[in-house]
């Protein structure tokens, strides 16, 4: 079984990035398919979404 958060979480580790920074949804799309398009559990038949990762800024300016 392949765990892809936890790869995903590994990498962003190995790229440098402290763990407090890293923020974990936990969300099963197909446990949650009244919420979420789940291509597996609905067999192909479902819509699209997208997921993204980014960078919070945390360097404030007092200009």
């Amino acid at each position: 079984m392949l765990d892809l958060p936890y790869i995903n979480q590994q990498q962003l580790l190995n790229a440098g990035l402290k763990g407090e920074n890293i923020e974990m949804s936990h969300i099963c799309t197909a446990c949650e398919v009244t919420q979420y398009f789940s291509y597996r559990k609905e067999k192909g038949c479902s819509g699209r979404f997208m997921s993204m990762i980014g960078l919070k800024n945390s360097c404030h300016s007092d200009k």
